[in-house]
C-alpha cells in the first residue's frame, strides 16, 4: 500500500500546484412529490471545485477510455483529476466547466484509486 499511498499524494500536491481551476456540477432533487408542479422533488444544484489537468486527448489516451471510435470526435478535453470521496461519486450526471461527462475511467494500484479521467463532450 505504500506505493499506492505516495502516488496519491505526489498526484495531489502536482494537481493542486499545475492544475487548472475546475468547477463540476450535477444537479439532484429531494425525492419529494409536489402535487402542484406533478413533478418529483425540488431540484438542488451541487458543485465541486477542484484542481485539475484538462488536455485534448490523444487517440491513445481515447483508446484506452474504452469508448467507441465514433464517440472521439465528440469528445472536447479530457480532466486528471485527484480521487476523493466527492469526486468518486463523479458519473454522466455531472459536467466539467459546463460540459456533459461522457466516461470516467479509474486509474488504481494496489486496489487504491488515483486519480480520475474524465472524458467530457
Amino acid at each position: 500500500m505504500a506505493l499506492a499511498n505516495n502516488l496519491k499524494l505526489t498526484a495531489d500536491r502536482m494537481l493542486e500546484k499545475f492544475g487548472n481551476t475546475l468547477s463540476i456540477k450535477t444537479t439532484t432533487n429531494d425525492g419529494v412529490y409536489n402535487p402542484q408542479t406533478g413533478t418529483m422533488g425540488t431540484p438542488t444544484e451541487i458543485e465541486i471545485v477542484r484542481k485539475g489537468y484538462i488536455k485534448n486527448p490523444s487517440n491513445e489516451d481515447l483508446n484506452m477510455s474504452g469508448l467507441s471510435e465514433g464517440t472521439w470526435g465528440n469528445i472536447k478535453f479530457m480532466v486528471t483529476l485527484g480521487y476523493d470521496d466527492d469526486t468518486a461519486l463523479i458519473d454522466n450526471n455531472y459536467t466539467v466547466n459546463r460540459m456533459p461527462v461522457t466516461k470516467v475511467v479509474r486509474t488504481t494500484a494496489q486496489d487504491t484509486d488515483i486519480v480520475l479521467k474524465i472524458f467530457c463532450g
